[in-house]
């Protein structure tokens, strides 16, 4: 009896290891890059945001300016996110073409694009097609969050090459399904020097009605 007892707790132990070496394990996303988002949270956001992301997990710090910009237009919005610093700025233009900042105070954590530590394995998926050279496999990992007192889910998709991350999603009460998808993506900061706001930026008040800021963070 003893014998059959080890033996089943053996086979157990086996198999529980079996298991565990199958379960895909979370790669390390990069933390400076930049590439393109396009940002959608159609329970309370009327339109699509397309932007031009630079990503810095190292110092904590986010910088997103309209897409517009590339084609010589001035943008619509730019924001230095600066959460070490607890501050946000958020710059626009006038009709004369003069650049206004405004800085604002901010309290929320910064949230690193990454693959969840209480992560679940979702899936593992092509984008486009599985014929060689017409798609990009991923992996799809999702977890829970808590967050002053409300909780809500969150997920990620990564490249199997490289562990980039081409789209996340998120869910909150207020704003339902909130989708980010990244795409020309390139490891590194070009030009740290975006992370350094205006020195004339004035101060501002709150920041509470603004949607692209709050669907972010």
């Amino acid at each position: 009896m003893f014998k059959m007892l080890v033996c089943a707790l053996v086979g157990l132990v086996a198999f529980a290891m079996i298991a565990s070496a199958q379960r895909p394990q979370p790669c390390e996303t990069p933390v400076q890059w930049e590439g393109n988002l396009l940002q959608s949270a159609p329970k309370k956001m009327n339109k699509t945001i397309l932007a031009k992301m630079s990503y810095d997990a190292v110092n904590e710090r986010v910088h997103i300016i309209d897409e517009d910009s590339r084609s010589g237009k001035l943008p619509s919005f730019e924001y230095i996110m600066l959460f070490r610093e607890r501050r946000v700025y958020r710059i626009t233009y006038n009709d004369k073409d003069e650049k206004i900042c405004t800085a604002y105070r901010f309290y929320k954590p910064f949230r690193p694009a990454t693959i969840p530590k209480n992560y679940y394995y979702a899936t593992e998926e092509y984008i486009g097609s599985s014929l060689p050279g017409a798609g990009v496999l991923v992996k799809v990992f999702y977890g829970e969050y808590e967050r002053r007192g409300r909780s809500g889910g969150y997920g990620i998709s990564v490249t199997t090459e490289g562990c980039i991350p081409v789209q996340s999603w998120v869910y909150t009460e207020d704003y339902g399904v909130i989708n980010f998808s990244f795409y020309n993506v390139v490891v590194g900061i070009e030009d740290p020097a975006m992370f350094i706001p205006p020195s004339n930026c004035r101060q501002g008040g709150s920041l509470k009605h603004d949607d692209l800021i709050h669907t972010m963070y």
